[in-house]
């Protein structure tokens, strides 16, 4: 079975590589080549994956390292939808964020272009993963973890 990579998800792909490449570059290839690897093996083993919440996607994770694949399986091929770290798999969900929509926040440069609709329901799920928010207070605004926040429970 072919396997064809949406353009968003090739763009994932790429952010992924160009991440960690900053950080180590022998890393990132190695990253992009098991994630490459595992797609590779999803067109002769479509169903490896698990049933995801919305009807028709897949998803598989990529063992050794912390992302996710997201594909669905279309006649005679597999269309890989979605490459991402697993765990902004939890806060899309949370948030009831479209991933398009963070996606153009994280890019934006300065304000964002978010509705406040959106920026409170992000703001929401941050604090309910334990981040805490610090008010202006002479230093300058900004986040930290709240003490002894719990992870929690996945759904």
């Amino acid at each position: 079975m072919k396997v064809r990579f949406t353009k968003p998800a090739l763009a994932e792909l790429d952010a992924i590589f160009a991440y960690i490449h900053q950080h180590n570059p022998v890393a990132a290839g190695q990253v992009v080549a098991r994630i490459r690897e595992i797609t590779s093996q999803l067109g002769r083993f479509p169903d490896m994956g698990h049933q995801k919440y919305k009807p028709g996607v897949r998803m598989i994770t990529v063992r050794r390292y912390p992302y996710l694949i997201f594909y669905t399986v279309e006649k005679d091929e597999v269309l890989i939808l979605s490459v991402r770290h697993g765990a902004r798999q939890l806060f899309d969900e949370e948030s009831a964020v479209g991933v398009a929509t963070i996606r153009r926040a994280e890019l934006a440069g300065g304000e964002t272009s978010m509705t406040a609709a959106n920026d409170l329901a992000i703001r929401r799920a941050l604090e309910l993963a334990g981040v805490e928010f610090i008010d202006e207070n002479g230093g300058g605004a900004g986040v930290r973890l709240r003490k002894g926040a719990k992870e929690k429970p996945r759904k």
